[in-house]
């Protein structure tokens, strides 16, 4: 849902449209945003989302944030004022959540992306992701996790691809994945592989974050 806190900047949360369009003020993300089981959802190169506390960006079908050198996409901080030139404050470490991938976000893309100043940066429960040109910044306990694995990663780009041609090779039964998390979307739960997964439901961002804190 997208809605006009003024004329320059939108106020963001809920479900996000299928197209994130490019805009020359950036998105101020006001509630946990949501890329629903069973979608497609494309952020456009030169996007820019700042997240208030305790926000983050939940990927429960497939996020397509495919940026370019001259137009990164950003996800950062409402008090970043490099972006943001309606705060005194400035951005730190923990300022909100950071992108949570869930196991049914499987084929997700970023390509020259920045996540910068959140609590955990990209949690992915799905290996079968692929960055290409994603920098971290300052973010608080980790940068990039993938199946509860930390990454290293360094002051520079970083790059990472396992494809959906991947996880059939591996016998991963992608269709029925689908179908199973799309039926599962409207509730919070526990996947088979152990993991805790959030739905699209009210609550659901605060489980995570719960989750992640007792894991941490």
């Amino acid at each position: 849902m997208i809605a006009a806190t003024d004329h320059h900047q939108p106020a963001i949360g809920g479900i996000l449209p299928k197209i994130v369009k490019a805009r020359q003020e950036p998105y101020i993300v006001i509630a946990d945003v949501y890329v629903p089981s069973g979608r497609t959802v494309v952020i456009e190169p030169g996007c820019v989302l700042l997240f208030n506390n305790f926000t983050g960006l939940h990927v429960e079908g497939k996020l397509v944030a495919e940026g370019s050198a001259q137009r990164p996409i950003v996800f950062s901080s409402v008090m970043d004022q490099n972006y943001s030139t309606r705060t005194d404050m400035h951005a730190n470490p923990y300022d909100w959540d950071g992108i949570y991938i869930h196991e049914s976000g499987i084929g997700s893309t970023m390509t020259h992306c920045a996540i910068m100043y959140s609590t955990y940066g990209i949690s992915s429960l799905t290996k079968y992701i692929k960055f290409d040109s994603v920098s971290f910044k300052r973010n608080g306990r980790s940068d990039l996790t993938i199946e509860g694995v930390k990454q290293l990663v360094l002051n520079a780009p970083y790059s990472y691809g396992m494809t959906i041609a991947d996880a059939r090779k591996d016998g991963v039964p992608v269709k029925i994945l689908m179908i199973l998390w799309e039926r599962k979307g409207h509730f919070c739960g526990i996947a088979a592989s152990g993991f805790a997964w959030a739905g699209a439901s009210p609550g659901c961002g605060a489980a995570w974050r719960r989750q992640a804190t007792r894991k941490s």
